[in-house]
């Protein structure tokens, strides 16, 4: 039901940015595409290790802390 869902939405899309360029209003599309992809670009970005007094963790606290994994052994 998702992929249906965003597939109609990017036909309407698509429909919407044609309709616009054939009335000489083609920079709105690629605004709202720059809004679209900053925002997904937005939520890829890994988040910081830096804690709250501004410092990265000290090594120790890297290799006690469960959100980075960190193999010592050697294989």
């Amino acid at each position: 039901m998702k992929i249906g869902l965003s597939i109609l939405g990017t036909v309407i899309v698509f429909a919407i940015g044609y309709f616009l360029y054939q009335k000489q209003l083609g920079a709105i599309p690629f605004l709202l595409c720059s809004f679209v992809l900053f925002y997904f670009g937005y939520r890829l970005l890994p988040r910081s290790p830096i804690n709250k007094n501004g410092h990265l963790p000290e090594e120790e606290e890297l290799e006690k802390s469960p959100s980075i994994p960190i193999d010592t052994q050697k294989k």
